[in-house]
């Protein structure tokens, strides 16, 4: 008779042998460490104080099976095992396993894996297991009902299970070009959201933005701890970017461009901007003179050099004439703004998605993104600025201390001022970033420079007879032939506000540059050229 008693002698004497016997049947770490936990704890019921037992090798074994017999039934997962066993025994691999893990290998995984849960969840399993918390212990510091506390455990175990599954695959995280539409404060909530920048932000929207998410989903999904994701949360839901689905569920509330849609959309500008384009640089070629003749500094340039900063002016103009009608305001964000956001992959990240892409189809989406018309200076003098194509080299931004001495130079010039001890600073600092140059000691600016007066001649010229002879040969519809298109690459999940959007935002101003280079209608500008090109400043006299 051997009279024991359910204690660390038992289990420490066993636990490598039911463990070894639940791998050899389950092959698999955590199937193994379920169904060894099934097994103690019908051990643990049995009271061996009142059994005679000659063989309790053969009677835990027979524990053993009639465990995996109940396990092969609640799983609804029976799996032949090679292994026919007579009696408990343990191969070299099992018994390699076990050290393994006993050296930490499953413990680290499962730890790792727990980070995953939701947060709740994550307290709960850590308590129970880690811990050693009773459940009724952990309702009590939760304030939540024991339960609750046991359907967690339950939740958590079959998510672990799963996890602890799966192949570790890396997660490649995207970077997201994005752009707003709208007004937005000067506050802290773009900051707060962090979506312009930060790039765990901007894959828990990429994550959640098809359908609407569990935290631990999400974490699982960028193999990020569910930690970090609940503490980027509040600021996209403040911001209503994520929306909360339910209880405990999130959704992003902005389409993302992919590679399909991106595709798209750059398809139909290379295949219906051309026209366009031509029809442009010829009106603008036919009124060249009469631009010059306004007589504005920078009215003595090159021509070539001229049709690179007029072209993009003159685009932006008719694509903004011609956008579809938008009914629908920007959503309300939680600082009080209202904007859309423009959010795409990068183009590297669709090259990477799409191989086959045509050689002359690829260069021409590198080289006809970027900003829109970007607006610079205060009421005294301005700029405005485009990108010009990425093959040009350069995409900056003017900053104050060079518009400023864009209007000093402009003052000199136009009252022919000698310049001062001051001025010749100013005049080293912007002939260095190209925007200056001086001859015999006179100072020239190498950009277009409109008084008031000078720009409304200029929008006379470009409104009224450019733009005209440019709808007179293309027409005015692009935009709405851009919207039929476009509307059947637009996700069903998409709300019909955000795909009455999608549909009127056709403005591609940056490609007709890089369009009427690549036919030889536009020479490459010089390197001093490159620094400046694009841009047109307005002052008061």
């Amino acid at each position: 008779m051997i009279p024991l008693t359910l204690n660390e002698k038992l289990i420490k004497e066993y636990a490598k042998k039911i463990y070894g016997f639940s791998f050899a049947k389950t092959h698999n770490y955590h199937d193994a460490w379920d169904l060894s936990q099934n097994i103690l704890l019908q051990l643990c019921k049995i009271d061996f104080t009142s059994k005679s037992i000659a063989d309790m090798n053969g009677y835990i074994y027979r524990v053993c099976q009639y465990s995996w017999s109940n396990y092969v039934r609640s799983e609804k997962q029976f799996r032949e095992s090679s292994c026919a066993l007579g009696e408990l025994q343990f191969s070299c691999e099992s018994e390699d396993i076990v050290s393994r893990i006993t050296d930490g290998e499953l413990y680290q995984k499962l730890y790792r894996e727990i980070m995953y849960l939701g947060k709740t969840k994550r307290e709960v399993t850590i308590m129970f297991y880690f811990e050693n918390l009773s459940g009724k212990e952990i309702a009590k510091k939760l304030e939540i009902p024991p339960a609750t506390v046991r359907w967690h455990l339950g939740e958590s175990k079959k998510r672990l299970k799963e996890r602890m599954s799966m192949t570790d695959v890396p997660y490649r995280p995207k970077k997201l070009s994005i752009y707003f539409r709208g007004t937005y404060s000067n506050g802290n909530g773009l900051e707060m959201a962090g979506l312009r920048d930060d790039l765990l932000v901007q894959n828990i929207c990429i994550a959640c933005e098809k359908k609407p998410l569990r935290i631990e989903e999400i974490s699982a999904k960028l193999g990020m701890a569910a930690a970090y994701i609940e503490n980027k949360m509040d600021g996209l839901i403040y911001m209503n970017y994520v929306s909360k689905v339910g209880s405990n569920k999130y959704k992003t509330t902005f389409f993302i461009k992919d590679a399909e849609f991106y595709i798209a959309k750059k398809k139909f500008e290379a295949e219906h901007l051309p026209p366009i384009a031509n029809a442009v640089y010829s009106a603008v070629k036919k009124y060249t003179e009469d631009i010059r003749n306004i007589g504005f500094c920078g009215s003595e340039l090159n021509e070539n050099f001229l049709l690179w900063d007029i072209i993009p002016a003159i685009a932006h103009n008719y694509l903004m004439k011609h956008q579809l009608p938008l009914n629908e305001e920007p959503p309300m964000r939680g600082d009080g703004s209202r904007h859309w956001i423009m959010a795409s992959w990068q183009a590297d990240e669709v090259f990477d998605s799409c191989h086959d892409i045509d050689k002359d189809f690829k260069e021409y989406m590198l080289n006809s993104e970027g900003y829109g018309a970007k607006h610079f200076g205060n009421e005294n003098c301005a700029i405005e600025q485009f990108d010009p194509p990425a093959v040009t080299g350069y995409r900056r931004r003017s900053d104050v201390y060079e518009i400023e001495g864009l209007r000093r130079m402009h003052s000199v010039i136009k009252q022919s001022t000698p310049l001062n001890e001051h001025d010749k600073e100013i005049v080293s600092l912007l002939a260095e970033k190209g925007y200056v140059t001086v001859k015999d000691g006179k100072p020239s600016i190498m950009i277009p420079f409109f008084t008031l007066d000078e720009y409304e001649a200029f929008r006379e010229i470009t409104d009224n007879r450019i733009l005209t002879e440019v709808e007179t040969a293309v027409g005015t519809d692009i935009a709405y032939r851009y919207a039929e298109y476009i509307k059947k690459y637009i996700p069903s999940y998409v709300s019909e506000t955000e795909k009455a959007f999608l549909m009127s935002d056709f403005y591609c101003p940056n490609a007709f540059t890089y369009l009427l280079y690549k036919c030889g209608s536009l020479a490459f500008p010089s390197e001093r050229e490159q620094k400046i090109i694009s841009t047109i400043a307005v002052g008061k006299a």
